[in-house]
Parts: C-alpha cells; sequence; structure tokens
C-alpha cells in the first residue's frame, strides 16, 4: 500500500483548480454556451489534474532524502570544514569507535581493521593533487577519504587507486547513526542580499499564492469586461508563474 503524502494531492488540488480556472475562461470567451464553456473545462481540469497526480505519485516515491535532512547535511557539511582538524578527527574517530571498539586514532586518520579514513572537508571540491598524497602515502589499508565534494579529475585519481571517497551525505548519516552530530552548529553570518539572491526570492516555493490569486483574479474579470483579452493574457501568465513557482521554485 502506497504511503499516503498530503502534499501530492494538495498538489493535485492545485493543478485542477488552475487548470478550470484558465481553461473555463477562455472556452467562454470563445463559445457563446456557458453550460458547454463549463463541462469542457471540468473535462479539462480532471484529465490534467490526473495526469499531474501519477507524475508526482511516481516522483514521491523515488524521493530518498526529506528536505530537512538535505539541509542538515548542508549545515555539517560547512561546520566540518569550518572547524579544527583535531575536533573532525576527534568526532570521527568516536564515531568508528561506537560501531567498532578496535578502532584506532593515528596522526591524521582513524584505523579500523583493514580501513584507514582521512578527514578532509573544504568549502571547494577536493582537488587531484590531495589524492595524489594519499597515494603516496603507501601502505596496504584501504583509504577512504570522507569529503564534502571532490573534483570530477579528483575523482577518477581515486577510483584508479582504489581511494574510497565518503561525501557529506554518508558522513552524515555516519554521525547522526553513532549520536556524533554537532549540538552548536559554526553557521555563516548573514551575508548582504543581492540583486540574484533577491529575484531568487521571488520564486521561492511560498510566493505562488499571490501569482495565483491576481492570476485568478485577472481571469473573474475578463468574463465580465468588453475587453477580456488583456485580462485573459495577463492572467494566464500570472497563473502559468504561480504553477511553475510552485512546482519548480526554490524552497
Amino acid at each position: 500500500m502506497k504511503k499516503f503524502v498530503f502534499s501530492v494531492y494538495s498538489d493535485t488540488v492545485f493543478v485542477a483548480f488552475v487548470a478550470f480556472l484558465l481553461s473555463f475562461a477562455l472556452f467562454r470567451f470563445y463559445l457563446r454556451s456557458f453550460a458547454l464553456s463549463l463541462a469542457l473545462a471540468l473535462v479539462t481540469a480532471l484529465a490534467l489534474s490526473a495526469l499531474a497526480f501519477l507524475h508526482m505519485r511516481h516522483k514521491s516515491d523515488k524521493k530518498l532524502l526529506k528536505l530537512s535532512d538535505e539541509r542538515e547535511i548542508s549545515k555539517l557539511a560547512f561546520h566540518l570544514a569550518m572547524d579544527t582538524e583535531e575536533n573532525n578527527l576527534e568526532r570521527l574517530f568516536a564515531a568508528l569507535f561506537e560501531k567498532d571498539d578496535k578502532a584506532q586514532r593515528a596522526d591524521d586518520s582513524v584505523v579500523v581493521g583493514n580501513e584507514e579514513y582521512f578527514f578532509s572537508f573544504r568549502l571547494e571540491p577536493v582537488r587531484a593533487d590531495e589524492i595524489a598524497n594519499l597515494v603516496r602515502r603507501g601502505g596496504e589499508r584501504e583509504k577512504i577519504l570522507l569529503t564534502a565534494d571532490v573534483t570530477p579529475d579528483a575523482e577518477k585519481l581515486a577510483a584508479a587507486f582504489g581511494i574510497r571517497i565518503m561525501r557529506a551525505a554518508d558522513v552524515y548519516l555516519l554521525y547522526k547513526e553513532t549520536e556524533q552530530l554537532p549540538e552548536n552548529y559554526i553557521l555563516a553570518e548573514k551575508m548582504k542580499t543581492g540583486w540574484k539572491e533577491k529575484l531568487k526570492f521571488r520564486f521561492q516555493k511560498r510566493m505562488y499564492k499571490g501569482y495565483l490569486l491576481a492570476g485568478a483574479a485577472l481571469l473573474v474579470f475578463s468574463l465580465f469586461t468588453f475587453f477580456p483579452v488583456y485580462y485573459l493574457v495577463a492572467g494566464g501568465i500570472l497563473l502559468s508563474l504561480a504553477v511553475a513557482v510552485r512546482f519548480f521554485g526554490t524552497t
């Protein structure tokens, strides 16, 4: 049995409402019959909302990480990049020791059996030069590098020499499982908002309501005015913008 996902059903109702309003206004503009326009608008709304429901349900089933987890992963990655090397190694050792009490702390790594864990969280992806440094260390143990991200060249070099990359999402799951997540995160101070950030704000998902109400009002007015085409065009654009922001806007 599929899990009930409220957002899927609320989005379906939203699509049905927008489709009905827009199609009814268009049909009423081209057709004289009110009943026929209403019937065609209902059929259009039902068809589009059914397609939208099937698509969104399939998409929701594939979603692996919750939005809250993604935010926590980003916060953790920034915290680890800003924290001291000693604190990071101590936290890593505590997490690995929780899973295997044979874990041992080395100078700049943690050893667990035949695996050796290295820590390199930075604000920028790890480059190939750092992978090369790990390769030159030699040794028989499998090397595992914990990092936020790596460049494509670094990833290819790591794969060629059998170095495993453990990214921020995996580190987050490890620390969450072993209860080693930081109690207080190091957070960046609020930066000055530029025009890109201001534009991005207008396309946040929660902003769709304003576009929806404005578009719906214009379409309703088109039913009573002598020159409805301008209201239809403007209302249609705003409703299309509401749909785009609702489904593709930022969070």
